[in-house]
């Protein structure tokens, strides 16, 4: 027999307990050590309480209930998401489609301002003030001191500048497509607070 507060193995007649002192019931509940020592084996052999990480995905709990095993803090009926689904690369396609969007619509963004539309730009190696029209006449008052250049955003602007000195230094205003060309529009002064405009 074995003491009921500390388990020490009691001679079957004990009323207290050697080790710790305390009295034995007068119920005596005896068992042998092979038949404690079963008791132990068994519940060794008992399997563990399953974790949601260790479970597959697509497993519910409806389904784990069903094969007996025990699952430790599973919720409701939740399917396990240790293995997500394959997503037989639908993600990569469309972050991929996404990219050559933006690519081409850069590409194409860019050849407009270098060829489609016009430029005006001023030249003058002094400084200036005027006015650049564009899409649909509106004009903005525009300033600066030297080369300056203007994107038109349709296929027609204007520029006027006018000198801001008495100098006979030469103004030029040019409209037309990227680089300077025979067919654009020029005007140039050399007088003295000069207007060109195109």
């Amino acid at each position: 027999m074995f003491c009921s507060e500390c388990g020490h193995e009691l001679p079957n007649n004990a009323k207290f307990c050697s080790n710790c002192g305390h009295k034995q019931n007068e119920e005596r509940f005896e068992k042998s050590k092979d038949s404690i020592n079963q008791d132990i084996e068994h519940a060794n052999s008992k399997k563990e309480p399953k974790l949601p990480s260790e479970l597959d995905y697509g497993t519910s709990y409806s389904d784990l209930i069903s094969s007996g095993d025990e699952v430790a803090d599973l919720p409701g009926d939740a399917l396990l998401q240790k293995n997500p689904a394959p997503n037989d690369g639908k993600a990569i396609v469309f972050i991929g489609g996404v990219i050559l969007s933006i690519v081409i619509l850069i590409i194409f963004l860019a050849s407009i301002t270098d060829s489609s539309y016009e430029v005006a730009e001023v030249v003058y190696d002094g400084c200036w003030s005027g006015a650049f029209t564009n899409l649909g006449g509106s004009s903005i008052s525009i300033d600066g001191c030297g080369f300056k250049s203007f994107n038109c955003t349709s296929n027609y602007c204007g520029i006027l500048a006018q000198k801001e000195d008495d100098s006979d230094r030469q103004l030029c205003v040019r409209v037309g497509y990227g680089d300077p060309t025979e067919d654009d529009k020029y005007a140039c002064t050399t007088a003295e607070y000069g207007i060109a405009s195109v």
